[in-house]
Parts: C-alpha cells; sequence; structure tokens
C-alpha cells in the first residue's frame, strides 16, 4: 500500500485518480437543465452541415468516457461517512475543478480560500487524508 504525499499530490495511483475522475463524471450524471444544442444548422431542406463535415457519424473525441457506476457508489459512499472539510475539499479537486482557474496551483489556492483554509498546504494535507482513505477502501475491490 502506497502513502500519499502532500507536496505532490499527484504521486497517488494512477488508478486511484481515474477512480476518482470517474467519480467525479458520476457525479454530474442526469439531465441536462437546458435543451441540447443543435449540431445541424437550420436550412430550408433540413439537411444542412457544415462543408467537408459527415453529420451522420461522430467523432470519437465526442462520445462521452462511459461512468462506472458502481465503483462511482462505492466511491459516493466512502464520500458520504467523511468530515465535512474532506467532502468540501475533494468536490473542489474534482468535480468542481474547472470553477477555481485555470492553473492547477492556482486552482488550489482559490478553492483552498474557498473551503476555508489559511494555506494551500492544508488544503493538501486534506486532500491526501481523504484519498487515502479511499484508496485504503476501494484496494479491497480491486
Amino acid at each position: 500500500m502506497a502513502h500519499i504525499k502532500t507536496q505532490n499530490i499527484r504521486t497517488c495511483p494512477k488508478w486511484l485518480d481515474e477512480e476518482m475522475q470517474n467519480w467525479a463524471r458520476y457525479c454530474w450524471l442526469g439531465a441536462w437543465p437546458h435543451p441540447i444544442p443543435k449540431r445541424q444548422c437550420a436550412s430550408l431542406e433540413g439537411n444542412y452541415s457544415r462543408f467537408g463535415e459527415d453529420s451522420t457519424t461522430e467523432s470519437v473525441d465526442d462520445a462521452p468516457i462511459p461512468v462506472h457506476i458502481d465503483n462511482a457508489k462505492k466511491i459516493q459512499q466512502i464520500y458520504d461517512n467523511m468530515a465535512a472539510i474532506h467532502q468540501m475539499v475533494l468536490r473542489a479537486e474534482y468535480p468542481q475543478h474547472r470553477e477555481w482557474s485555470a492553473t492547477k496551483s492556482d486552482n488550489r489556492k482559490a478553492a483552498a480560500r474557498f473551503v476555508g483554509l489559511h494555506n494551500e498546504d492544508q488544503y493538501l494535507s486534506i486532500l491526501a487524508s481523504a484519498l487515502y482513505r479511499v484508496q485504503v477502501v476501494m484496494e479491497g475491490f480491486r
């Protein structure tokens, strides 16, 4: 069992980060709160698409990454049993990571301020602690 270093939180095992990304996608599952935008222009013949683009086929990049719901629900159970500060840090790091800033270092500083922590080191130590709890439980399922 590898210990997660707080100085570089991304030294956590790749599988753990992938499971947390899966959990983040799970958190965002659900119906869109608005109509999905059209992929084609409205035209009289109703069949117009951009020049050279075959609108009947979707690119592989457009397909969403599938969510492994069973693993995401396990992580959600772990998350539900954590202290509120651990929940806030995990939520800031994974499902809501785009709300803070463009760069990862600014992101963590802004997230730490939002969560109510005084500095990034506190944020990283709480994040490492929360990830370690997830890692210990999830290793039992691997």
